[in-house]
């Protein structure tokens, strides 16, 4: 017979400790099943991070590089040249960012082509993503950019 509360409360430690250390045992095995899911679960949540990452970097860079060619555009004398300038200057732009376009379109939007107007540039391109199909994500992503600036409303036209 257990005298004294101290006895009694030890028995109890221990008893529950065993049970707890049964049920440890039992468990024996599941953190090799465990752990390659989980593995698998951060991996494919990493590549989404990559991608979305990847996908906002790429639209800022595209964005910027029709800002880039609206610039130029605007600062040129003739719609002739603003549409040349505009168009080397982007392809430009993105070459030196590192960006790889599978196919690319750029619209120059010159019907304000005078001083005081705007000069817009809408860059589109084809992004590719084959490294991350493992996804299920297409090859390639279409991503726009665009970029306004203004003509100087105190310079003079070009013939």
């Amino acid at each position: 017979m257990i005298t004294n509360e101290s006895e009694r409360h030890s028995g109890s430690e221990t008893r529950t400790q065993r049970q707890v250390l049964r049920r440890l045992r039992a468990e024996d095995g599941s953190t090799e099943v465990e752990l390659p899911i989980l593995a698998s679960v951060f991996l494919a949540l990493l590549m989404m991070v990559v991608f979305c990452g990847r996908g906002v970097a790429t639209q800022l860079r595209l964005t910027a590089a029709a800002g880039n060619a609206s610039r130029a555009a605007s600062l040129a004398r003739t719609p002739a040249t603003a549409r040349i300038q505009a168009e080397v200057v982007a392809e430009t732009s993105l070459r030196d960012q590192g960006i790889r376009c599978q196919n690319s379109h750029i619209d120059v939007d010159l019907t304000q082509f005078n001083p005081g107007g705007t000069v817009t540039v809408i860059f589109e391109c084809d992004v590719p993503f084959q490294d991350l199909a493992i996804l299920g994500v297409p090859a390639a992503i279409p991503l726009t950019g665009r970029g306004s600036s203004p003509v100087d409303q105190w310079r003079s036209r070009g013939n």
